[in-house]
């Protein structure tokens, strides 16, 4: 073992002995190398890959949707946390954040991971927006990919999605939950039935008038 590698795995256990504010799950770091190929890889510890979240965290703050836009390479993906759409192009992603930077969203990491690779890494795990402009609270999970070209980390990728749980217990319940009945119509009150009137009876044809008898005559004599 050569002592350029020992004064790494010495940086590394030391890194590891020092508490942060989020749970972080290892400690990574790769020493600066030439490949076969020439292509040289960039010396990076996971704080520095951590703090790329801080840096990403700073640009909302500013309320300027370009400037996180920024902070994504070119052909990054974004998968974000309150929207259907994919956004590819830096345009799409300034207009995410243009909607997003509304609510004043403030981030926390919860817990993390991170790996390290030749000029690349990853950063996933669980964090929490605060928004000041209501004071609601999300938190979900994530991960970064990032890239580094040559002179500054950009993120390649980010998806960003809410707690799977809490969804699906709260579609599981309105499931279970009885559908509402229809409230009973009212029965019209029917009127009773009133019994025909008797009939009544003909009326009596008048007796006809008798015609006055003549008086007898008497004879002369």
């Amino acid at each position: 073992m050569n002592t350029k590698l020992l004064v790494v795995l010495a940086v590394t256990g030391a890194l590891a002995a020092c508490g942060g504010g989020e749970k972080r799950k290892n400690k990574q770091s790769v020493e600066e190398k030439i490949t076969a190929s020439g292509y040289v890889c960039k010396a990076v510890g996971d704080d520095e890959i951590a703090a790329q979240f801080t840096r990403w965290n700073e640009a909302l703050k500013t309320g300027d949707a370009k400037a996180v836009a920024n902070l994504y390479a070119l052909d990054s993906v974004l998968l974000p946390t309150v929207s259907d759409k994919v956004r590819y192009t830096p345009a799409e992603k300034e207009d995410y954040f243009k909607h997003f930077l509304e609510k004043k969203p403030v981030g926390e990491i919860n817990e993390r991971a991170i790996q390290i690779g030749c000029n690349w890494a990853l950063d996933a795990g669980i964090y929490t927006f605060t928004y000041q402009k209501t004071g609601e609270k999300i938190t979900g999970r994530y991960s970064y990919t990032y890239r580094w070209d040559g002179k500054q980390w950009q993120i390649s990728s980010h998806h960003s999605s809410l707690m799977p749980e809490p969804l699906m217990k709260a579609a599981a319940a309105a499931k279970a939950a009885p559908a509402p009945q229809p409230a009973p119509q009212a029965v019209p009150h029917a009127e009773p039935a009133h019994a025909a009137p008797a009939p009544q009876p003909a009326p009596q044809a008048a007796p006809a008038p008798v015609a006055p008898q003549a008086a007898p005559q008497t004879s002369a004599h």
